[in-house]
């Protein structure tokens, strides 16, 4: 579904991303993982288009998008999390996964994606009259998704989901992550906490100094021992 070839990303006379290969099979929840600086967040805003690679190709159902517009990737069906979220602060709730329906071919399609995002996140529902910037961590969180589920993705670009919020809040978000690849929502995750990454994916690559430098099944991610010592503290 995603395929990424020997991408090569520079900022300025830095190298951050150094001939990365990775592929995403359709269906599949597939984790990056890695130290902060390595790269994990570059990647994924070359995947999406905000970053333009020096070298390679980024190929999405079959068509190369590494020098696309950035609206018309997001039209494709790839749909970017930021970490940070982004949200609207301004806005309500409402507000914000409006936007996020902005790709939609017709308005017909609004409100039953808008229901299907109350459904996954009953209270953004609740919430839904309620300024964006006064929800807690993990509600901006469910919000930054759900408006990503709003342009209706064939595939998910998320970045640390986790970040910032407690164990509970976390579980919960992977829990509903979970359903929605269920549901036929292709994952990537970027993720700093590498044991509930792996645990929740199907495959992971590691990410160090800007290069590939293991892959494989998430299960035997797990059990490998560099992984445990550099991300378990094992």
């Amino acid at each position: 579904m995603l395929e990424i070839e020997n991408i090569h990303v520079h900022y300025g006379k830095a190298r951050v991303l150094e001939d990365v290969s990775l592929s995403v099979a359709r269906g599949r929840i597939v984790c990056l993982i890695g130290a902060n600086g390595a790269g994990k967040t570059t990647l994924l805003r070359t995947i999406s288009g905000l970053v333009r690679p020096r070298t390679g190709t980024i190929r999405f159902l079959g068509e190369a998008v590494h020098n696309w517009p950035i609206d018309k990737i997001v039209r494709s069906g790839l749909v970017h999390v930021p970490e940070g979220r982004d949200i609207f602060t301004k806005l309500t709730v409402y507000q914000n996964l409006l936007l996020g329906s902005y790709t939609a071919d017709t308005r017909k399609t609004v409100p039953g994606d808008m229901e299907k995002v109350w459904d996954y996140f009953p209270v953004l529902k609740k919430r839904r009259n309620q300024i964006a910037g006064t929800l807690s961590g993990g509600e901006q969180q469910m919000l930054a998704t759900g408006r990503a589920l709003m342009a209706r993705p064939k595939m998910l670009l998320l970045d640390e989901p986790s970040q910032g919020l407690a164990p509970l809040i976390t579980e919960a978000i992977f829990g509903i992550l979970r359903t929605v690849n269920q549901a036929g929502t292709t994952v990537l995750l970027v993720e700093q906490n590498a044991y509930k990454a792996l645990e929740s994916s199907s495959d992971g690559y590691v990410l160090q100094n800007g290069r590939i430098v293991l892959q494989g099944p998430a299960r035997e991610l797990l059990e490998n021992r560099m992984v445990q010592e550099h991300y378990f503290g094992a």
